[in-house]
């Protein structure tokens, strides 16, 4: 791979597996908004984020399972939390 990597035209002045290894020693202890939400047992954005993609992949025929399945079981986990 060259220094200079191409992502969906997006430029790069370094490869992927060096952006990759920064990410992983940089923001190894990093806890996401969405895993805050769920240990603090608050609703998450799983709706505007993955359930977005599921309703675009809807309106364009193009199959997100991976997406509707993450979508589900959060919902799911969310739904648990009612009292």
């Amino acid at each position: 791979m060259s220094n200079a990597a191409d992502w969906s035209g997006v430029k790069q002045q370094r490869g992927l597996w060096a952006v990759i290894d920064e990410a992983v020693t940089h923001a190894s202890g990093h806890r996401p908004s969405m895993l805050q939400d769920v240990l603090a047992r608050r609703l998450t954005e799983i709706g505007v984020l993955n359930g977005g993609i599921v309703q675009r992949g809807r309106e364009a025929g193009i199959p997100v399972p991976l997406n509707q399945a993450v979508t589900a079981l959060v919902n799911g986990l969310e739904q648990s939390w009612a009292p």
